[in-house]
């Protein structure tokens, strides 16, 4: 069973490199035809803006990589890794700080906003789809370090028992 959640979390990271690659093609295509949102906002300000958030997705860049390079590792090879390079929690941190970059950003609001969800609908998914495997992966990600604590007190827990 063990085994079977250390392949659990490779996949769920890389699902999340696969949905980070789509919401950056998206805003991309956002930045670059910033016509999409009609003449609301000046071209300036929407390609400053998602520059913003596009350079916030740049930042995981290495994580991501450091991602798909653990895709054949073993498990203890994995953990050895992370343990190492906090390749987990680098990578949920960073998308949390993405998550937060976007929120803060005026013009992201708009895209997102209900009159629009018609014209931006892949965005606001992959948005919504970020954010959910983000959530995943803090729920069933325990840090090897605290693993370790866990384990620790369940030794001391059990030789308290047997005095």
């Amino acid at each position: 069973m063990r085994q079977n959640s250390h392949q659990l979390l490779i996949q769920k990271l890389l699902v999340s490199t696969h949905y980070l690659t789509l919401f950056k093609d998206e805003l991309i295509l956002v930045e670059k035809t910033p016509s999409l949102l009609g003449g609301s906002f000046a071209p300036s300000l929407v390609q400053a803006e998602l520059g913003d958030i596009l350079k916030s997705i740049e930042t995981l860049d290495k994580q991501e990589r450091l991602i798909k390079s653990t895709f054949w590792y073993d498990e203890h090879a994995f953990n050895l890794l992370n343990q190492s390079l906090s390749i987990v929690d680098n990578w949920i941190e960073g998308i949390d700080r993405l998550v937060q970059v976007c929120e803060e950003q005026s013009i992201f609001h708009t895209i997102l906003g209900e009159s629009r969800a018609r014209v931006f609908g892949v965005l606001a998914d992959v948005f919504s789809s970020l954010k959910v495997i983000n959530l995943s992966l803090k729920e069933d990600y325990v840090h090897p370090v605290l693993f370790e604590q866990i384990r620790l007190m369940k030794l001391e827990e059990e030789a308290q028992q047997d005095q």
